[in-house]
């Protein structure tokens, strides 16, 4: 092996819920991070497209249960765009999600991603959500990227095609 330990490797989901009851019941000591971006299906829906298939309530299921099996806690991304998942509803259906729950929660600003149309909060308007995130008391991490500059930052990798002419 790689001599790496299984607590040292987190495995990345956007909500495949038969995946995260299959990852509780082999009780491997992985780190879990689930992308959630939004407190409400209508909204998640939009920034997490899988969201259709499994929407929050069935996905909030299979973390409990992830928890309460593994007695791991759980990394939730949340990405912050503009005027999108960064109101005072969000804060309050984010502490109503994740209460009673063992969870860590990552604020990650937006990286521009060219074609899409998101914007990141201004660092007021940022400051003002993760103060009221802390007031409601949700454990916050805000996540500062590297590699913005040269498109390499978090949600920026991606293929990029020339379209052929002609």
């Amino acid at each position: 092996g790689l001599g790496i330990g299984a607590r040292k490797i987190t495995l990345s989901t956007s909500g495949l819920v038969p995946k995260i009851y299959e990852l509780a019941k082999e009780h491997l000591q992985f780190e879990l991070s689930v992308s959630l971006h939004a407190a409400d299906d209508k909204t998640r829906s939009l920034i997490v497209p899988i969201n259709k298939r499994y929407p929050i309530k069935a996905l909030m299921q299979a973390c409990v249960d992830y928890v309460t099996t593994t007695n791991r806690i759980i990394t939730f991304e949340y990405v912050l765009l503009q005027g999108v998942n960064d109101r005072f509803t969000d804060v309050k259906n984010l502490g109503a999600l994740l209460r009673n729950m063992k969870y860590k929660l990552n604020i990650i600003p937006y990286n521009p991603v060219k074609g899409l149309s998101f914007e990141a909060p201004n660092e007021r308007r940022q400051s003002v959500f993760i103060e009221a995130l802390h007031s409601a008391g949700i454990k916050v991490t805000v996540r500062r990227e590297r590699g913005r500059d040269i498109n390499a930052a978090c949600g920026q990798l991606r293929l990029e095609r020339e379209q052929a002419t002609g």
